[in-house]
């Protein structure tokens, strides 16, 4: 009944654990050689602020000691896992391999090896490294002086052995061998581990049982988890358990409780949405569901609530609902799928249909759209003002220029708060090659623009073609300061003409370097700009 972004997904991504052999200088663990009070000091911030789950600053200390003595293993490790912990597998591979070209036994690395391959689903090497890990530690254990082993060593090297039980019981339940990932997460929680403690085991364990359909079972495990650390995603399971076991209410009070203190919102009140569906509170659940929409529309758009959604006639809806989601995030293929299921059973709504004919601009059917925006525009109770827009920004695209600008003056004299109209002006005049003309109708709206964009809409448009009529008209400086707050507008740099217009623009005032790197950025979006090759290949053979 509910989502697969909810369901079977293991904490063990999250909670894998760091050995830091590093952390003891006893017994089994080698002593490290070069450091000093200030890399000791930088490392010893590093690994508070990882147990804390502070990754950016730890990785900033750990760089610090390792810059300090390169060499020092232990300092190596702590950055690698900085570096895993942000996603970087490629740099933390690089050092993990760096010690394990010193010595092939050395357990940070063993496990450094382990938990990349399981990251990147190769699971047979994966599988080779857990079980180097465990052989590593069982080789100390069978030691006759086992007994002799300084206590903290002890615990270190069981805490190595739970954990390769651990990532071996999760190598097997994602090759859905659930016998095999049972006992060995049941055999990984026999022993101590102090680098996780059992929580995840345990709420891995639960995923075991919850693929099965044994919720009783499951819950039980998730409970035991939760009682160590609140993780969200077993949080979630839980209540998902309680549902399927027909408490209803159970998992509605988890889900709306786990929903007002968690990070991620959106799985728990995906399944509040279905348990309140199921407790007859129908009203109540087609508000949360439009809550969630709003949110995150493509989290919502499961088979599993449009069965729901097509039961109910008046949640037809909500069809509205998520196209219009989709529209402002730019998605307008599937905004456009959405009108298709809505419209036929509101075929007077003109916001609805307004919105189909923006959706027929963005996707290339500038005819369709101009014919639908003439049509609404003569609709008495459809707002006149929005339609004669859509029309010229229709015209604008077909290079009908001149009725555009008219579109956009008749526009601004129904309304003249309409600021798209107004700024649309500004794109007439450069498509025609008046760029000190464009520059004075932009310069003129520039307070009215947005801060900024969740996609590059008609303002980013704006500031693109000043940005350029700038270039085009000697005036370089201006035209960096244009692209530097277009690049502000998105904060996630996904948008290559940003970083094309930077270029240019830095070319033009011979900053060779940043023009270059300007030209990098643009061609790792779109490889195929056409525009950053060129200007790439104009700085490389300046001199």
């Amino acid at each position: 009944m509910h989502s697969n972004r909810t369901a079977m997904k293991s904490v063990a991504g999250i909670w894998f654990s760091v050995i830091l052999a590093v952390m003891l200088a006893h017994g089994c663990i080698p002593r490290q050689a070069k450091r000093s009070v200030r890399s000791e000091h930088e490392f010893n911030e590093a690994l508070t602020l990882y147990r804390t789950e502070r990754y950016v600053k730890a990785h900033e200390n750990a760089l610090t000691a390792h810059g300090e003595y390169p060499e020092n293993t232990k300092y190596m490790s702590l950055l690698g896992w900085t570096y895993l912990k942000q996603g970087n597998l490629g740099e933390a591979e690089r050092l993990f391999a760096a010690i394990y070209a010193k010595d092939k036994n050395d357990i940070s690395a063993l496990q450094g090896f382990a938990w990349l391959a399981y990251i990147r689903r190769q699971l047979k090497a994966s599988e080779k490294w857990f079980e180097k890990e465990i052989n590593w530690a069982q080789g100390h254990v069978d030691q006759n002086d086992w007994q002799l082993y300084k206590e903290e060593d002890q615990s270190f090297i069981l805490s190595v052995i739970s954990d390769g039980y651990y990532g071996l019981g999760l190598v097997s339940f994602i090759r859905h061998n659930l016998s095999n990932s049972q006992a060995h997460l049941e055999r990984a929680l026999r022993f101590r581990n102090d680098f996780i403690g059992h929580g995840p085991i345990k709420g891995s364990l639960g995923d075991v049982f919850y693929s099965q359909g044994e919720y009783k079972t499951a819950a039980l495990f998730y409970r035991e988890s939760l009682k160590e650390k609140k993780i969200e995603p077993v949080l979630v399971k839980l209540a998902w358990c309680l549902y399927f076991m027909n408490d209803k209410g159970g998992a509605q009070d988890l889900f709306r409780k786990g929903m007002e203190t968690a990070k991620d919102r959106r799985p728990f009140l995906y399944g509040l949405v279905f348990a309140t569906y199921e407790l007859g509170k129908t009203s109540e659940a087609e508000g949360l569901l439009r809550e969630l929409i709003e949110l995150d529309p493509y989290f919502a758009d499961t088979p599993y609530l449009k069965q729901i959604v097509a039961k109910i006639k008046n949640w037809k809806t909500l069809c509205k609902t998520f196209a219009s989601a989709y529209f402002q995030r730019g998605d307008y293929k599937r905004a456009f799928h959405k009108l298709k299921g809505y419209l036929p059973y509101a075929k007077n709504d003109c916001e609805a249909l307004l919105m189909e004919a923006w959706c027929h601009v963005y996707l290339g059917g500038l005819t369709t759209a101009l014919s639908k925006f003439t049509v609404l525009s003569n609709r008495e109770k459809c707002p006149k003002t929005q339609s004669v827009t859509g029309r010229g920004v229709a015209l604008l695209y077909l290079r009908r220029l001149n009725e555009a600008k008219s579109a956009f003056i008749e526009a601004q004299r129904i309304d003249p708060r309409n600021i798209r109209a107004k700024v649309a002006l500004g794109a007439v005049a450069y498509l025609k090659g008046n760029f000190q003309e464009a520059i004075k109708i932009y310069t003129a709206n520039l307070h009215l623009l947005p801060k900024k964009e969740r996609v590059f809409a008609w303002p980013s448009h704006a500031l693109n073609n000043l940005g350029w009529s700038y270039i085009d008209t000697g005036r370089y400086m201006e035209a960096v300061m244009i692209f530097k707050r277009l690049k502000g507008y998105h904060p996630k740099p996904i948008y290559p003409a940003v970083f094309n217009g930077l270029g240019w623009a830095y070319l033009y005032q011979n900053r060779m370097n940043e023009a270059k790197k300007a030209f990098e950025k643009a061609l790792g979006l779109d490889p195929k700009s056409a525009q950053a090759l060129i200007g790439l290949s104009a700085t490389s053979s300046y001199r």
